[in-house]
């Protein structure tokens, strides 16, 4: 394994041992936020352009 990737791989298990919430707080948080305006989406009805005026003749 490369000795970058090693590092990282490293650093990423000492990190989510040491602070659990810290670690994963912005994951929740976009996923919260996502979930949200999801649901906010799906509540709101389409939106439908009013009937235009005919201009043919």
């Amino acid at each position: 394994m490369n000795d970058n990737l090693k590092a990282f791989v490293e650093g990423f298990v000492l990190g989510v041992r040491e602070t659990p919430r810290g670690f994963f707080a912005p994951i929740t948080a976009f996923f919260r936020w996502l979930n949200r305006v999801t649901d906010e989406a799906l509540a709101t009805p389409p939106h439908v352009d009013p009937p235009q005026a005919s201009t043919h003749r």
